[in-house]
């Protein structure tokens, strides 16, 4: 997986309960208080992205809401494939000829298919 900018990444649910519906109950703060709020907890979960190669934004998941009109990346699973392994991260690609992707790092892999998201 190639990664180009920082992430927040938040957890699908929390005990149980679906975090968007979590989300409503910090309506009435403002978005950096109701994120020093959540941080412990969205920590806890998802954890370290550093350790992962992953880099956190500087400000929490709903700040960036309100900053970008971005969604945070909701997590399904995929942080537990990258723990294992199973996913592995990259940044920049430099370029690609046939099935493989050349990374800026210098890095390449030979890759089956790629999945874009292109902002303008």
């Amino acid at each position: 997986m190639a990664v180009r900018s920082a992430v927040n990444v938040i957890p699908r649910d929390i005990v149980g309960i679906p975090v968007l519906e979590l989300s409503l109950l910090m309506r009435p703060l403002s978005a950096r208080v109701a994120d020093a709020i959540n941080a412990p907890l969205i920590r806890w979960i998802v954890g370290d992205l550093s350790k992962l190669g992953l880099r956190k934004k500087p400000y929490g998941p709903l700040e960036q809401i309100q900053r970008e009109a971005i969604p945070p990346v909701l997590d399904i699973g995929t942080i537990d494939h990258i723990r294992k392994e199973h996913i592995k991260i990259h940044g920049d690609i430099d370029h690609i000829e046939g099935p493989t992707v050349y990374f800026k790092t210098g890095a390449r892999e030979n890759i089956d298919a790629i999945v874009c998201r292109h902002r303008v």
